[in-house]
């Protein structure tokens, strides 16, 4: 239960730093924390089919990163604003 709490805790503090696609995709890893908190602290074996889902969350999520990194315009108001701060008047 104090596991649950303070992912939740930690969760809702990051999301309003995220753009909402990227929040709703790093929700997509608690999933994945499980298995592997499973698999180290109870020592569970994972499935061939859990470790597969696992894999395509990762993916998924990798590929989302990219995806956002190239059109996200908090980077290009970033760009922007640096450039007309190098700019002699």
């Amino acid at each position: 239960m104090t596991g649950q709490v303070a992912s939740y805790l930690l969760i809702a503090s990051a999301l309003p730093r995220l753009s909402a696609s990227m929040g709703a995709a790093l929700l997509l890893l608690q999933p994945v924390g499980s298995v592997l908190l499973g698999a180290v602290i109870l020592d569970e074996r994972p499935t061939l089919l859990q470790l597969g889902g696992c894999g395509v969350v990762l993916a998924a999520l990798y590929l989302a990163t990219l995806a956002t990194r190239r059109c996200d315009p908090r980077d290009e108001e970033a760009d922007y604003s640096e450039a007309a701060s190098h700019q002699s008047p």
